[in-house]
């Protein structure tokens, strides 16, 4: 991990002599950070404190940041007015169909005036190290595929041009509204959803007749014979959501508030009453492995996993997760956002790009079949979408569109890790872990 971070670090050090550099490299140090061992664990209550003292600080520094108004930075004349230039790192929706001769044969004919220049940017961590730079230098594309911590980021810095009134309605209004709510700062629009995937509770149909909708659901949900756990894992984000929580907004944290401190009782109870490991409430890939294996009933994921489930010897389904009064679900964190330098002289080029992406060649049957819903309406009304993944997009929220949340939910998972590893009679982490099932 040190070699691969240490060659970029050095040249995101380059940028930090301009203010908006050093926002951008201390995204990039947190995005590649936290591979070292934390301290020992902690109380419940202590660790949310703890990262109620952190997250604070973070926001603290955010409102320094953040200017009262967004200025954005002033057109410019391009050399090559009829190329659109999208930047893009792996992504299991865009990579493939930008990739592909057919589907970009898609938009080439419906508009021959237009040079798509879509070029690859690696895998994310990398992709952070180009932008960086391409930032700092004033060498950016047209369109880029980024997280959303990234759009909010260059959304204050102004190097974003806003899409209400840039777009046409016929891409921005067809939109899902509480999905273009998700990238709303100072009451304009700043970026598209990349995707559709959300928060999914993946069960086992042979073991779980319907899936629970509530905490007291999942209470009364004991470990069944063929299956040791009950459940895999369950986020605290989405959890505290349903319970009325947030955990933080622009000017302050929510984690000393009730419903935070509820919210992680309850996922504290669940793992006491052995119904989840500590281990895979701190780690939903693991959990989710444990699930295919038939190991445990039900865990929460991303819906962009749900390929992977057409290996399980058993059928699969998908719902919302359960919340505290009911449904809830979480937003994907990739977004699509036009940097304004040239975007006013490339208006009609860009939008055709972005109603290209957006649109059912990108985002139609072939990526409802990944998990992915339509983001937009008009193309949600002709796909089949697995059953229960519109259900769980339709209940689904996302974080604030802040540019420190990347570090927030950072500090956040790095002190709920010592909540789950507290046992009170032992002050240590003994955790149980659930057995293979006979003939899985």
């Amino acid at each position: 991990m040190l070699a691969t971070m240490i060659p970029l670090l050095r040249n995101l050090a380059k940028c930090c002599a301009r203010p908006i550099g050093r926002a951008f490299v201390f995204m990039a140090v947190a995005a590649v950070s936290g591979c070292f061992a934390g301290p020992d664990p902690l109380p419940p209550e202590q660790a949310l404190a703890a990262a109620h003292g952190r997250i604070t600080r973070l926001l603290e520094q955010e409102r320094a940041f953040a200017p009262d108004a967004i200025t954005v930075v002033p057109s410019q004349t391009p050399a090559t007015p009829d190329r659109i230039t999208v930047w893009y790192p792996a992504h299991p929706i865009i990579a493939p169909a930008l990739g592909r001769r057919d589907v970009r044969a898609v938009f080439e004919r419906a508009h021959p005036e237009v040079r798509l220049d879509a070029q690859f940017i690696g895998e994310w961590h990398v992709a952070i190290q180009k932008l960086t730079v391409s930032i700092a230098a004033g060498d950016v594309p047209d369109i880029a595929l980024v997280d959303r911590s990234w759009a909010a980021r260059l959304a204050q810095a102004g190097h974003l041009m806003p899409l209400d009134g840039f777009l046409t309605p016929k891409v921005l209004d067809d939109v899902h509204p509480h999905v273009r709510a998700a990238y709303t700062l100072q009451g304009r629009v700043w970026a598209l959803p990349a995707d559709g995937f959300c928060s999914v509770l993946y069960f086992n149909r042979d073991l779980v007749a319907e899936p629970p909708q509530t905490w007291a659901d999942l209470r009364d949900a004991g470990p069944h014979t063929d299956a040791p756990g009950a459940l895999g894992h369950l986020p605290y984000v989405e959890s505290l959501w349903s319970a009325g929580g947030v955990v933080c907004e622009l000017n302050q944290s929510g984690l000393t508030a009730p419903p935070a401190i509820r919210t992680l009782d309850f996922l504290i109870d669940l793992r006491d009453t052995g119904r989840v490991a500590p281990r895979m409430l701190e780690n939903p890939g693991w959990a989710f492995e444990t699930f295919l294996r038939g190991n445990v009933a039900m865990t929460a994921g991303s819906s962009e996993w749900f390929p992977r489930t057409g290996n399980a010897a058993f059928t699969v389904g998908m719902a919302p997760l359960p919340g505290e009064e009911g449904p809830v679900s979480r937003l994907g964190d990739k977004a699509l956002v036009v940097f304004a330098r040239h975007a006013r002289a490339k208006r009609a080029g860009i939008v055709a790009v972005l109603d290209f992406l957006t649109g059912p060649a990108v985002q139609g049957a072939e990526a409802a079949s990944r998990g992915s819903v339509p983001v937009r309406q008009s193309v949600l009304e002709g796909v089949d979408v697995p059953e229960g993944l519109r259900d769980a997009y339709e209940a689904a929220q996302a974080p604030p569109f802040i540019g420190v949340w990347t570090a927030v939910e950072h500090e956040l998972l790095n002190y709920l890790g010592l909540a789950y590893r507290w046992q009170p009679e032992e002050g240590g982490s003994e955790e149980r872990l659930p057995q293979a099932s006979s003939g899985k």
